[in-house]
């Protein structure tokens, strides 16, 4: 007998505490109450399940900066002179290469590598101000 009254009493809690959680969501959402400091941690708990399936949508998608190339594409070099560039390209999540181009014939002149102080998919804007700030050699 004392078995079933625990059980019974358990379920009881169990759904007097459900009852409170979604009383609270309820209002919160509405935007009639605040609970204080227990609003933020209700609010993330109810909107969690939306924000985890739009990060998974996210995710499964190319970044903006991503232009693929065409299929068609057949690459052409006509320079009769020199044309030398500075580029930047991810080689890992902490690091980035800026290379010095020369187009005319495909060669890199120098490459520097620089450990990203960003986050993974962050773009190296300037990269003169880059290698001085860096005091690469070169």
């Amino acid at each position: 007998m004392s078995k079933v009254l625990k059980t019974f009493s358990i379920i009881v809690i169990y759904l007097f505490t459900l009852s409170i959680f979604g009383w609270m969501v309820f209002h919160i959402s509405k935007g009639d109450k605040n609970f204080g400091f227990i609003t933020g941690t209700v609010k993330f708990m109810y909107t969690f399940p939306d924000l985890f399936a739009r990060s998974v949508e996210e995710v499964k998608t190319l970044p903006k900066t991503f232009i693929p190339t065409p299929e068609d594409f057949n690459a052409i070099n006509h320079l009769e002179d020199d044309f030398i560039v500075l580029a930047a390209y991810s080689d890992a999540s902490d690091s980035r290469s800026i290379v010095l181009l020369n187009l005319n014939n495909d060669s890199v002149l120098y490459k520097w590598t620089v450990k990203n102080p960003f986050r993974e998919h962050d773009r190296i804007q300037n990269l003169l101000l880059i290698l001085l700030k860096n005091r690469i050699p070169g």
